[in-house]
């Protein structure tokens, strides 16, 4: 019967200690090896390299005898080759390599200690939690005091805002609920200062439009401010980038623009003007995420309609995006992107800038370019139907009321020159692929005479 009280070795850290050593353990239980047989990743012993040993990758110490038909780890080598059995070889390798038996006690004081290491980590842990549990409850109470001092926004600077400088039409059925103006007459931010350091600036406003992000039950958790300047444009830091401040909990919170009827998309966007413009223009429902698209759990069951910024391509903001659509594709979720411009830039533009810009016949056109199925099957159509006979005098105004409305969302030289091409003396029919196309801004604009059109 074995002592209790009789040191043992640790097999694990005798083992590890061996591998360490792993090609001087070897030579000097085996002798030289066979160059000519050995690989970069074995080494072999014997005339015919009868004895192989692994001395790289994730098989390390791994070693088998052809002629003597066995194999094993570095302890099992030591008994081979020392023709001992495994505690003598045990007691062998741990006096070469160095490694100092433990005895009972030695195991059980470890064993104590890891269990005080655990123990305090738990600890640790919970009081994290409780931390940061404490500090969501406080950021969810300040920004339900700042919801709270808002006024509705109809005849606010807030509203004068929106609608001057932003461009955004005044809904006829009014402002969305979740939008609010917090009058002010300055905001102070934290900046990097001329030395590096933070400072604090305060600049002049009069006020803040405020969307406020509330969680399915209706409660608010988060609200985003965008200061006004006193001219109507938006507060500039130093810096020139918009005083845009978000506070409270927005993981898992929304603000929401109801939709004007029943069915349709939901437009999902990141910031209120985008939001805003696209809601406007559409009257679908719109989700405004206001920590970023990710911290959105869509259901499956409804089209979803990203309304993006038009980020350079493998930036940070596109690459979360990216990661986002995927995550909602592999859950089922039926989403598409609506971008700002028919051809990506990569200027950080957005559909409040195609609003500005282009008009709301040009938003329309994106998002319902966007809603088009990838691989919807195209309807069979002769030549002929494509045909506009020359003598037709809306021939010449449908045609120019095309290429005006091109123009303002297709900036391409090479599609515009093709339409110029379609002069109103030919009567060739239009190409199948730019009917197509056309049709798509047709159908989000409906144009009843060129006068309409631009």
């Amino acid at each position: 019967m074995t002592d209790a009280r009789q040191p043992r070795i640790d097999l694990a850290e005798l083992r590890a200690a061996l591998v360490d050593r792993l090609e001087q353990l070897a030579e000097e239980l085996l002798g030289l090896r066979n160059k000519a047989r050995c690989r970069r990743s074995q080494w072999r012993w014997g005339a015919n390299g009868s004895v192989s040993l692994e001395v790289g990758g994730t098989k390390r110490g791994g070693w088998w005898s052809h002629e003597a038909g066995e194999g094993g780890g570095p302890i099992e080598l030591v008994a081979f080759a020392r023709r001992c059995n495994f505690d003598s070889a045990v007691e062998w390798a741990a006096r070469w390599a160095g490694v100092v038996p433990v005895t009972d006690a030695d195991r059980a004081r470890d064993h104590a200690q890891d269990e005080l290491r655990q123990a305090e980590r738990e600890r640790q842990r919970r009081q994290r939690e409780a931390e940061a549990a404490q500090d969501e409850a406080q950021r969810i109470a300040s920004a339900r005091r700042i919801w709270a001092r808002t006024v509705p926004i109809l005849g606010t600077p807030g509203e004068r805002y929106l609608i001057a400088a932003r461009g955004i039409p005044a809904p006829p059925r009014g402002w969305p609920a979740c939008v609010g103006w917090l009058p002010a007459h300055s905001v102070t931010v934290k900046q990097e200062g001329p030395n590096g350091d933070e400072v604090r600036r305060a600049y002049p406003c009069v006020g803040a439009v405020v969307l406020a992000a509330t969680l399915s039950d209706g409660s608010v958790t988060a609200v985003q401010r965008v200061y006004v300047a006193p001219d109507g444009g938006n507060v500039r830091r130093d810096s020139g980038h918009k005083i845009k401040l978000t506070l409270g909990c927005p993981a898992g919170a929304a603000a929401r623009l109801p939709a004007a009827s029943a069915g349709g998309p939901v437009l999902v966007a990141e910031g209120p003007e985008t939001a805003l413009s696209a809601w406007s223009v559409t009257g679908y429902a719109t989700v405004v995420a206001l920590g970023g698209i990710g911290n959105l759990h869509p259901r499956a069951g409804r089209q979803i309609v990203v309304c993006r910024d038009d980020d350079r391509p493998g930036s940070p903001a596109d690459l979360a995006l990216n990661r986002a659509l995927a995550e909602w594709r592999q859950g089922g979720i039926d989403a598409s992107v609506a971008q700002p411009w028919a051809e990506r830039r990569g200027d950080k533009s957005d559909l409040n800038d195609t609003l500005r810009q282009a008009g709301a016949h040009a938003v329309r056109a994106q998002i319902a370019a966007a809603m088009q199925p990838l691989d919807a099957p195209r309807s069979p159509r002769r030549r002929s139907d494509h045909r506009v006979p020359a003598a037709d005098p809306r021939r010449k105004e449908t045609l120019a009321a095309c290429f005006r409305l091109l123009r303002a969302q297709i900036p391409s030289d090479t599609l515009l020159a093709r339409l110029h091409a379609q002069n109103a003396d030919r009567t060739e029919p239009l190409p199948a692929e730019l009917v197509n196309d056309l049709a798509l801004w047709a159908a989000s604009r409906p144009m009843r005479s060129a006068a309409h059109v631009g």
